[in-house]
């Protein structure tokens, strides 16, 4: 019997080895399509999502039954992402080696920026709310480049004058890995695997299904990088079934215009990456990532054992929800019945329906009302009803661990918000086992993945040519500095200046000292590093990813304020507090920060400027006082004098120069006021430091200022810096002696 033939292979004749990896692709897809598993878990997505959504029929104006939904199920789903989505997702990255630790602090900040550009929050946000709604959620960790061509408009001079034209460039929008949230109806697992972390029952292959529209697709699957085989000019919409041998276009798509493309990702039998579009195969190559891993990772809600799909909270709640509904619609019907009633109508009358309708002021004519027409009444709505209805929330509330203090709902009045804060932390304990198997499954497989796209990825360069005329020195400087730097590169008689991605730091700083060790340091603001192979790749392969022991739901804010009110009132903080031993500035930001204040809006200002921080400069500025003094000019103490400062005045005193000024003379009274001001400056700030550490400890001098040289050059040694406006000293009287107007 002669083999069939497909109007596809007039075109399009792969070779033997296309043709079975092509045929594979096809027999895989149908495989996974299939599954029992994945069919009884995909026919339910669907209504799943109806019920979060509390979708509701639409009625026809003849149908008076309510249709109303309550809506249980979004409540639940709904409180527990606003509590889990709170959580810092960030893994703990550690070295393998004590090499490779300095690097680590690299690595973390790399994942953090490209977290934070990339706004992976919010993709890991819909990615659990897939998991919580049907059960499941997919994110899929890749290197996402997003280039477009964009016209710009330029003017020119012309010969009638100014003439406009287009300039056409290629801009980047994104290039970074990327997660993404899957939509489950578009991704197939392999049909035996049950995860995708590394055991036995792992994933062998797993496919991700796109469809594209036809120019799309040909906009993006051009040039050698996505059409290596040149087969995408092959690639035609859906159309005819006999067209093609192992593509049977899908249900509910334009077949006159969309193209059906599969990504098939494979660790076993190959390592692989095959792109098939209806029928053709465009790529046809091993996994273009080093990890050589599938780039999926799994987030289940309630984890089903030997299982690939996951139970969600619509699943739990499904005839909880369908339950209520009835009642509710059953208590709202009685309810338009009663306001809406039927009539008992005589054989004998003659009345349109129309009349029966409630209406103001509205009669109906009939010949004796006690016999003829009479009103069909329904009982009210017994509490029994509402009972069950509660019966049915606390069925709920026990299959969900959800309790209505986090669904918003009011608490009684005899509740304070303290009380209130305490018994809904009783309620946490089934989200913190939802955090604890996420942040053991998804969210380690997600981390490894993006540090090994951040170590493939960060360390290739990009080439900047050197432009600018060659024999110029700018020229030469600037290739000279990149070859020192180990940054230049020849291509073609060309220099190009290798760079490397450049990272946002917020609130720390890394610097690289002059024996290449990457030191991280706190630093406020916005800073930058340019992170090159060497912070980052490591010497023993890869890095480890792990997460805390114990995952914590953050605490309401009612709870932590009573919380570190009631730990600074114990005695033995007191206690520690009062000897210094725990410093008091900052478990006052602790408290400032637990109440929602800026800690820095309460801080006074600095008095020290910054131009007598420097020690030399202190130095500098007392030794010119010093020679001021000694020409006659009557200089009063110095603001914001250092302790270096003062210290060299006092040295001066005891100078053999100082020493043959007399002790009677305007210079040597000029030069004590102004070095006991200072002091008294000095002491005087620390006694407000003393205050705010609390009582000196044994030993420590306590004394008020002296005012004699000898105590002042004791009790300079030991403070800290002067004060913003010194004390001041009365300038020499006339019966002390005459003002200085020279030595």
């Amino acid at each position: 019997m002669a083999k069939k033939k497909y109007g596809i292979r007039e075109k399009y004749s792969p070779g033997r080895d296309e043709y079975s990896k092509l045929k594979h692709v096809y027999q895989r897809y149908n495989a996974m399509k299939y599954c029992e598993h994945r069919q009884q878990a995909a026919k339910n997505w669907d209504k799943w999502e109806k019920q979060w959504e509390a979708y509701r029929k639409e009625k026809d104006k003849d149908d008076w039954q309510s249709n109303h939904v309550v809506p249980l199920t979004t409540s639940i789903v709904e409180a527990a992402l606003a509590e889990i989505i709170d959580q810092n997702w960030r893994p703990q990255i550690l070295a393998r080696g004590e090499e490779d630790k300095p690097k680590v602090a690299v690595v973390r900040h790399a994942f953090d920026y490209s977290w934070e550009i990339a706004n992976g929050d919010l993709e890991l946000y819909t990615i659990l709310k897939d998991a919580f709604i049907k059960g499941t959620g997919i994110g899929q960790e890749y290197k996402w480049s997003e280039r477009r061509r964009v016209q710009f408009l330029k003017t020119k001079a012309g010969e009638r004058g100014p003439e406009q034209f287009t300039e056409e460039q290629e801009v980047t929008d994104f290039d970074d890995p990327y997660l993404e949230a899957v939509k489950l109806e578009d991704f197939f697992p392999d049909d035996r695997g049950r995860y995708f972390r590394v055991g036995p029952y792992s994933c062998r292959d797993a496919i991700r299904r796109y469809v594209m529209d036809i120019d799309d697709f040909r906009e993006f699957f051009k040039g050698p990088i996505w059409d290596p085989l040149g087969n995408a000019k092959y690639v035609t919409p859906g159309g005819d079934t006999s067209y093609w041998e192992f593509y049977k276009p899908p249900e509910g798509f334009d077949k006159s215009r969309d193209v059906e493309v599969l990504w098939y990702w494979a660790k076993r039998p190959w390592d692989a990456l095959f792109i098939v579009a209806n029928d053709v195969m465009i790529r046809m190559g091993p996994n273009p990532y080093n990890h050589k891993r599938l780039p999926f990772a799994r987030c289940v809600d309630i984890y089903r054992t030997h299982r690939f799909w996951g139970k969600g909270e619509a699943e739990l709640l499904e005839s909880i929800q369908d339950e209520l509904n009835t009642i509710r619609r059953q208590r709202l019907d009685r309810a338009h019945l009663g306001l809406d009633p039927m009539y008992l109508i005589s054989n004998r009358e003659d009345i349109d329906e129309t009349e029966l309708i409630a209406r103001p002021h509205g009669f109906i004519r009939v010949e004796d009302p006690a016999t003829s027409a009479r009103e069909l009444r329904t009982s009210d709505t017994p509490p029994s009803s509402y009972m069950e209805e509660d019966r049915l929330k606390d069925d709920a509330r026990r299959v969900t661990g959800i309790d209505e203090r986090l669904q918003s709902v009011s608490s009684p009045r005899s509740e304070t918000a303290t009380e209130a804060a305490i018994l809904k932390e009783a309620t946490l304990k089934r989200l913190r086992a939802k955090l604890w198997l996420l942040s053991r499954t998804f969210l380690i497989e997600i981390g490894r993945l993006r540090v090994a796209n951040i170590l493939q990825f960060y360390s290739q360069p990009k080439l900047e040519k050197i432009i600018g005329e060659k024999r110029t020195k700018a020229y030469r400087e600037l290739v000279k500095k990149a070859r020192a730097q180990g940054l230049l590169k020849r291509i073609n008689g060309e220099e190009y200046i290798q760079r490397y991605r450049t990272i946002r730091i917020k609130n720390r700083k890394l610097e690289v000292t002059e024996d290449g060790k990457i030191v991280e340091e706190k630093a406020r603001g916005i800073h930058f590093f340019e992170v090159r192979p060497e912070y980052l790749l490591p010497i023993y392969g890869s890095y480890d990813i792990v997460y805390g022991a114990t995952p914590t739901i953050p605490i309401s804010k009612p709870l932590q304020q009573q919380r570190i009110e009631s730990v600074l009132k114990h005695p033995l903080i007191q206690a520690a507090i009062s000897s210094g031993v725990y410093d008091l500035a900052r478990i006052s930001d602790a408290l400032l920060e637990a109440y929602d204040f800026d800690p820095e809006e309460f801080k006074a200002p600095s008095v020290m400027p910054e131009e007598l921080i420097s020690p030399e400069k202190a130095v500098a500025l007392a030794e010119e006082e010093n020679e001021r003094i000694m020409a006659g000019e009557d200089i009063g103490p110095t603001p914001y004098a250092t302790i270096e400062h003062t210290r060299t005045h006092i040295d001066f005193i005891r100078s053999k120069r100082f020493k043959e000024v007399p002790m009677d003379s305007p210079i040597t009274r000029v030069m004590l006021r102004h070095v006991v001001g200072e002091v008294i400056a000095i002491q005087n700030r620390q006694g407000i430091s003393a205050q705010t550490r609390g009582p000196g400890r044994p030993g420590e001098e306590t004394r008020p200022p002296g005012q004699r040289l000898a105590e002042a050059a004791n009790i300079v040694p030991r403070m800290y810096g002067g004060g913003e406006t010194p004390p001041v000293v009365p300038s020499p009287t006339e019966e002390e002696g005459p003002a200085i107007t020279g030595k």
